[in-house]
């Protein structure tokens, strides 16, 4: 499966874009009003179904932490 990982994620443009074409998003953005409207945005898009995981967190933290983890996108 193809993975996005969209960081500064904002209101979920590209996230909905990718998660339509079939892949699995990671959506990364520091301010849970912005990720809330993601989720809205994908739920009118009528794809709330597709493999996508909301993240509010630090870019950069988040970053960090899969890269230990060993993830990749």
């Amino acid at each position: 499966p193809i993975r996005v990982l969209n960081l500064f994620a904002y209101t979920g443009g590209a996230t909905v874009a990718t998660a339509y074409a079939g892949a699995e998003v990671c959506h990364v953005d520091a301010a849970k009003g912005m990720v809330q409207w993601a989720k809205e945005n994908l739920a009118l898009s009528k794809l709330d179904d597709k493999p996508v995981r909301f993240i509010t967190d630090d870019v950069l933290k988040f970053v960090q932490r899969e890269q230990r983890r060993g993830k990749t996108y």
